[in-house]
């Protein structure tokens, strides 16, 4: 269950143990159906609220200094658990986690997990690292490393297409139609976009996170995942010019006054 931290809120970490009903399977007669609604390629998570076990949770996000580029840095969470019952074992086949039929823990890596405060989701990603510790006489210490999506997708390769002329956030949308990524609704909060792109042909050869980089490059604004796993795409800042007007004189009103005026040519 939740807990509530003094003078901090109420905290809750969630974590998927693979459990989906509706996932795609490939050669299967029913689920395996391609173009099916019903059964899809991640399957809908199913969270178990491990809060009572939690011993620390640390986040990260955003750029570790002002000098590194914003793009492509992963947010990240680590969460350390004291498995009082031995839950969370990756040999104990009676956990109620273990997965049967895939015969592992069904806390595994690429599994969804999600860390709140009061209802508002202060980090949502996957498991990129699972390790359990067992200390004498009878403890044992889980450390779950966790990364957001945007990890995962440097191992997506980009299908080969042929652009229209698209300003970056259309270009961004583009790239996810054709790779299948962030398609449920509110997945996505992406600007339009300042860089106009031209039709380049783009081929497989690049990863979805590396060609998501290179716009990137042509607009300057930033790409990364938000608190709740949405992607999210912020265009280039724009200055904002405005016509300076300033009169001086030495005979008050709403002029500025001076004493002194030099001009000066080098």
């Amino acid at each position: 269950m939740a807990v509530v931290v003094p003078n901090c809120g109420t905290y809750m970490v969630e974590m998927d143990y693979g459990a989906t009903t509706n996932a795609f399977i490939v050669g299967d007669a029913v689920k395996g159906i391609i173009g099916s609604t019903t059964y899809v390629i991640e399957g809908t998570p199913l969270y178990v609220d491990v809060t009572a076990y939690v011993k620390g949770v640390s986040i990260n996000r955003g750029r570790q200094n002002r000098y590194r580029d914003a793009t492509g840095q992963p947010g990240s969470a680590t969460i350390v658990l004291e498995d009082r019952d031995w839950y969370f074992s990756l040999v104990n086949t009676a956990s109620p986690y273990y997965n049967s039929t895939q015969g592992r823990l069904g806390f595994e890596l690429n599994t969804n997990v999600r860390i709140s405060r009061n209802g508002t989701y202060l980090f949502t990603g996957i498991i990129s690292q699972y390790n359990q510790s067992i200390e004498k006489p009878n403890r044992s210490l889980v450390t779950v490393t966790c990364s957001d999506k945007l990890y995962s997708l440097n191992n997506i390769k980009t299908p080969a297409f042929t652009p229209t002329v698209q300003y970056a956030g259309a270009r961004i949308n583009t790239l996810l139609d054709n790779a299948g990524l962030f398609t449920r609704s509110g997945d996505r909060d992406i600007d339009t976009g300042v860089a106009k792109l031209g039709t380049a042909p783009v081929d497989e050869s690049a990863s979805v996170l590396e060609y998501l980089q290179r716009i990137n490059n042509s607009e300057q604004g930033r790409i990364f995942i938000e608190a709740g796993g949405q992607f999210a795409f912020d265009q280039r800042l724009t200055g904002q010019y405005q016509a300076i007007e300033a009169t001086l004189a030495d005979t008050g009103g709403t002029a500025i006054p001076f004493t002194e005026f030099d001009i000066v040519s080098n």
